[in-house]
């Protein structure tokens, strides 16, 4: 009997052994197989990194027709692992804070091409397109002339000279975030004498609310091109009204320097000529992507014109976006109500830090005038609306209202400007019509 149950314990002591090996066995297989795995997807890795690597060098190579030697081709795979996130962040660097390049000339409208201007050289002026990494330099490029030049914005690239990769005009700023402002009107509304006005305004808001940092070299802002805005402060001097005779919307842009950061805000004139006759021809690029509209609607000219105008506008911009009319817009729009100094009794006791009372004001006076109609088409293709009474004489009125138009548009969440940038618009404060 004893045997017996000997004999059992043994056969369950066996069994429970091979149990145990049969585990180990199976957690061995899955720890080889575990690697085995990792080993294949590095393998599978390396290789899609090689055929990645070898693509870009052949598309450089071709394209570019860029001098390339074996050594720099191995140096170039070797470290391309290291430079593939580096390379992925600069590039979200840039898209994440709409740093790209407007050209004043051409205004491309694919915005991706622009995230690769044609840099220029700062030593011998030799062009570089594109100045991006690659088989002759993963962070810096040997030019021609023996200057280091570098790829990547976050290395620096954006303090080189460059050009559009288009027509070849010079660019205003390839580092900025863009803040792009439209001025759309017919002929005589006031959009010149309202730019000259709000550049002489703004022009002393920024020496004044940035005295110190101008002095410290903490910020500094430049107007581009200078001789349009040499132009603008001589009409705003003399109080001439000088209309645009452009039927391409010429460029007006001020880069500002916030110490690292940069923002170029760029307002976009042109003929009112183009939007008095349905002509079914289509906007220009920049009416695609811009950020705000200013929209003229002068109450000294005719209902019907105003009509005309906006709605040439408004069709032709449905018409560019490709949506159906019923979808109202979200980009801000700003309504000018020029020359109001010239309705003294209407305006009087508006302010315009108070946007209902403020836009109440405007939407009655307008009604009252015959411009029913217009406000109906623009409440019908916006969403996004704001009115603003404004003066632009140098006369014997003070410019009143420029500055807080554009301040409300650069308030949209979407805007370039953060909060510590627009303090400077949001804050300012005008006294209405002080000679009354």
């Amino acid at each position: 009997m004893r045997n017996k149950q000997k004999g059992a314990a043994d056969d369950s002591a066996q069994v429970g052994c091979a149990i145990l090996v049969a585990i180990a066995l199976l957690c061995l297989a899955r720890e080889l197989l575990t690697i085995l795995a990792g080993l294949i997807v590095i393998a599978l890795a390396i290789g899609g990194i090689a055929l990645i690597g070898w693509g870009l060098y052949w598309l450089l190579g071709k394209t570019h027709d860029l001098y390339h030697s074996w050594p720099n081709v191995f140096f170039f795979f070797l470290f391309l692992p290291i430079f593939i996130p580096f390379w992925l962040v600069d590039r979200w660097a840039l898209r994440s804070k709409s740093i790209h390049v407007r050209c004043p000339k051409c205004k491309p409208s694919d915005e991706c091409d622009t995230l690769r201007p044609v840099f220029i050289c700062p030593k011998c002026g030799a062009k570089h397109s594109p100045l991006i990494p690659g088989p002759d330099g993963l962070f810096a490029r040997k030019c021609a002339c023996g200057k280091l030049l570098r790829t990547t914005f976050l290395g620096g690239r954006s303090a080189y000279s460059a050009r559009c990769p288009h027509c070849n005009s010079p660019l205003y700023s390839t580092g900025s975030r863009q803040f792009g402002i439209q001025l759309v009107g017919g002929r005589s509304s006031g959009k010149t004498a309202f730019l000259a006005a709000f550049w002489s305004k703004y022009k002393e808001l920024l020496q004044e609310k940035y005295k110190y940092m101008i002095e410290k070299g903490e910020f500094w802002f430049d107007a581009k091109p200078l001789d349009q805005f040499e132009k603008l402060e001589k009409l705003f001097e003399f109080d001439i009204d000088e209309p645009t005779e452009e039927l391409n919307s010429r460029m007006l842009s001020v880069v500002h320097q916030f110490g690292l950061r940069s923002v170029q805000a760029s307002f976009y004139d042109v003929s009112g000529e183009i939007f008095e006759y349905d002509q079914g021809k289509p906007l220009e690029p920049q009416f695609g992507y811009c950020e705000g509209f200013l929209l003229f609607v002068d109450p000294t000219q005719s209902p019907d014109f105003a009509l005309q105008t906006t709605t040439n506008f408004i069709n032709a911009f449905n018409a560019m976006r490709g949506k159906h009319p019923s979808y109202l817009s979200d980009v801000p729009i700003a309504i000018i109500v020029p020359k109001v100094d010239q309705f003294q009794k209407e305006f009087r006791s508006i302010k315009l830090r108070d946007a209902g009372l403020r836009d109440g004001v405007c939407r009655s006076f307008l009604a009252k005038h015959g411009f029913l109609e217009t406000l109906n088409i623009i409440d019908a293709g916006f969403s996004n609306i704001g009115f603003f009474p404004v003066i632009s004489a140098n006369s014997q009125w003070k410019p009143y209202g420029v500055l807080e138009a554009v301040s409300w548009l650069m308030s949209d969440e979407r805007s370039a400007f953060n909060y510590s940038d627009r303090y400077v618009f949001l804050n300012t404060r005008y006294n209405m019509y002080e000679k009354m």
